[in-house]
């Protein structure tokens, strides 16, 4: 058996328990496998799991099958999260109303081969999903580029052989806490529309409601 993100990374410093009282940290958390499995696992990371309460870091890491057949990158589909955006929903309803005031003028004496309420619709629609995709970048990377920044500062500061012992430990404890609390605001972000969402369909006849109340098999 082996730890598997210690053989990932045998030389680098990293803690999954951090005591707040002391700001003492140690790695106590750790996934033994296999050689054999081992081989077939990529992305190993330790990361804060967001939920309130926890103060132990999780070990992350994806396994992979040999035998699995080759799949592509799947069906794109915007992100629910994403119509909340207020620029989205501005940039739909001003191209919606013009997008409407073209259909009716298309279907009267005006109308041609590339100006009729198709053309419009679908240009609409092409539009529609083009900024839609800008815009999910745009608030993704907000959030990636905290979380990025803040897990190069801990690399930084555990390879920084200059820094004492005390300041190492006072330091790393407050970058930590700043990496717990934004993965807390990113899951409690979450739950809030899990709950709006539910609160919207869980009772109606709807497709959500169809898939949370079928049973899922193992």
């Amino acid at each position: 058996m082996r730890d598997g993100w210690r053989d990932t990374y045998p030389t680098k410093k990293c803690f999954t328990f951090l005591q707040n009282g002391t700001n003492s940290q140690s790695r106590i958390d750790r996934i033994y496998l296999k050689t054999e499995m081992l081989n077939s696992t990529r992305g190993w990371k330790v990361k804060p799991v967001g939920l309130p309460g926890l103060d132990h870091n999780i070990i992350m890491t994806q396994i992979t099958c040999e035998d699995a057949p080759a799949h592509g990158k799947g069906r794109w589909s915007l992100d629910i999260s994403t119509l909340n955006d207020k620029t989205l929903r501005t940039f739909i309803q001003e191209r919606g109303e013009k997008a409407e005031s073209d259909a009716i003028l298309a279907s009267g004496p005006l109308r041609s081969e590339e100006f009729n309420p198709q053309r419009i619709l679908h240009r609409f629609t092409k539009d529609i999903l083009a900024f839609a995709r800008e815009r999910e970048k745009i608030i993704k990377s907000k959030w990636n580029e905290k979380e990025r920044n803040l897990e190069k500062q801990l690399d930084t500061l555990m390879t920084d052989d200059s820094v004492s012992q005390e300041e190492l430990k006072s330091t790393s404890a407050k970058i930590k806490n700043d990496m717990k609390m934004l993965a807390e605001e990113k899951h409690t972000r979450t739950q809030k529309r899990a709950a709006a969402k539910n609160r919207l369909d869980g009772e109606a006849l709807t497709k959500y409601w169809t898939r949370s109340n079928k049973t899922e098999k193992p």
